[in-house]
């Protein structure tokens, strides 16, 4: 990633994290971030888990469509997994740079 396009990555990152919170009743927002690049969102509306995924998010990433588990850190797991079984075999897959960081946590 180029250092100009930081501003610019953040800003779609906020914006669309803002409109996950805004769109309906929220009571937590996390990023997706993989590999040094936000992803997505993870939403929790109180009962169910949402994600959200950015255009230009991973295929291996979007292509995840549920279950999903209790905890965010649970949550974090599943992609994991979901990421391995999704990559060539000999292609490279750091899961170990997924995260989900809180940006609005109620």
């Amino acid at each position: 990633m180029l250092t100009f396009e930081l501003p610019t990555r953040i800003a779609r990152s906020i914006a669309g994290a803002w409109r996950a919170f805004a769109t309906d009743m929220v009571r937590g927002v996390w990023l997706v971030s993989w590999d040094g690049r936000v992803h997505g969102a993870l939403r929790h509306d109180g009962s169910r888990w949402w994600l959200d995924w950015l255009p230009a998010a991973d295929p291996r990433l979007a292509s995840y469509d549920g279950p999903l588990a209790a905890t965010p850190d649970e949550i974090v797991a599943v992609l994991a997994r979901h990421i391995a079984a999704a990559t060539p075999a000999g292609a490279a897959s750091d899961v170990a740079t997924l995260h989900i960081d809180p940006v609005i946590a109620f």
